[in-house]
């Protein structure tokens, strides 16, 4: 599996914006972030609470966002390889975390609009973007999403909502994603973390949205599959910056040292306006099983999502399923 690390001149400013901190009281807010954001809420609450909360976000959630953000959008570039996204809309972009994923897949990006409610993330967004001398043009905007997006006709290329539906009530996702396909003239990706809960509410735009447009990933051939015994998600580990692990370390309840890695798992769904230029018959959606004298593999196709049966005499199909990771396409059947 790849790594997805947040790329060096952005952990070196993130890494000199909590250095310049006068006190280090953000490192204790931490714990008490990590378990509201496990809890959930509800839309009239915020998980951000006051400065140090949002300096914990930048300094414990960042790096796994953006390696979710990151594994979903080279998904989509493996799915439309000549396809070049000039604009994007951050929809509750934080410190413009899929901005950074989006200009790392797509180089020639060249305008951000990037909506977050939160002035004390929008400021470091700023100064992260200062700090790491990137030079493509980003416009911020301090925007309550729960009053909706729908401010100008201005459409964009590439639309991305990224853990930010958790956060709002049913209502207002409904009204944010429907506005969000509106502003998109290319492909709409909208990701939440890798739980039961993430993926029931990545499920239930996919099941909409399928109805208006193409379901591009992880979907397949626009068909929306449900299995209520299966719940879609894929994992993106990266290797955590030192500032991360310091918060990691902070969190524990013993001495033993963080782990220099970390695996985020995340599910999302990319609704387009533009068709797939690559074809496949399935991707895998889950760990490869090694049984006596077969492999089990789990496989999202057009119908379902089934375990493939590889057996071991099948030398060219059984060399395929051992080299498969989760998340993988598969052009053919190799369970036939």
């Amino acid at each position: 599996m790849t790594f997805a690390n947040l790329p060096s001149h952005l952990e070196e400013a993130i890494t000199k914006i909590l250095q310049q901190q006068e006190s280090q009281e953000w490192l204790h807010h931490a714990q008490s972030l990590h378990e509201r954001y496990f809890e959930g809420k509800n839309d009239k609450e915020r998980f951000l609470h006051d400065f140090d909360d949002v300096l914990a976000y930048l300094g414990m959630r960042v790096p796994a966002t953006y390696a979710q953000i990151l594994g979903a959008l080279t998904a989509i570039e493996e799915l439309v390889p000549s396809w070049k996204p000039k604009s994007l809309l951050d929809i509750g972009s934080g410190p413009g975390t899929a901005g950074w994923a989006s200009m790392a897949v797509w180089p020639d990006l060249s305008e951000i609009v990037a909506l977050d409610q939160d002035r004390d993330l929008i400021s470091l967004g700023k100064q992260i973007i200062t700090n790491a001398a990137i030079h493509t043009d980003i416009t911020w905007k301090n925007h309550d999403l729960r009053e909706g997006i729908s401010y100008d006709d201005q459409q964009y290329d590439l639309v991305i909502i990224a853990n930010v539906l958790n956060e709002l009530s049913p209502a207002s996702r409904e009204k944010i994603i429907g506005q969000a396909y509106n502003k998109c003239k290319g492909v709409l990706v909208i990701i939440e973390s890798g739980t039961p809960q993430g993926s029931q509410i990545i499920e239930s735009a996919a099941q909409n949205l399928s109805k208006v447009g193409l379901l591009l990933a992880p979907y397949l051939a626009n068909s929306f599959v449900q299995d209520k015994d299966y719940y879609l998600h894929f994992p993106q580990r990266f290797i955590r910056p030192e500032f991360q692990r310091r918060v990691r370390q902070q969190m524990r309840d013993d001495s033993a040292k963080a782990s220099d890695w970390e695996e985020a798992k995340y599910s999302y769904v990319a609704i387009s306006k533009i068709p797939a230029e690559k074809e496949a018959w399935g991707r895998c959606v889950g760990p490869v099983q090694t049984q006596k004298g077969f492999l089990e593999v789990p496989v999202l196709t057009k119908d379902a999502v089934a375990k493939i049966k590889v057996m071991k005499r099948n030398k060219e199909d059984y060399s395929i399923a051992k080299r498969l990771r989760w998340g993988d396409l598969l052009e053919k059947n190799i369970g036939a």
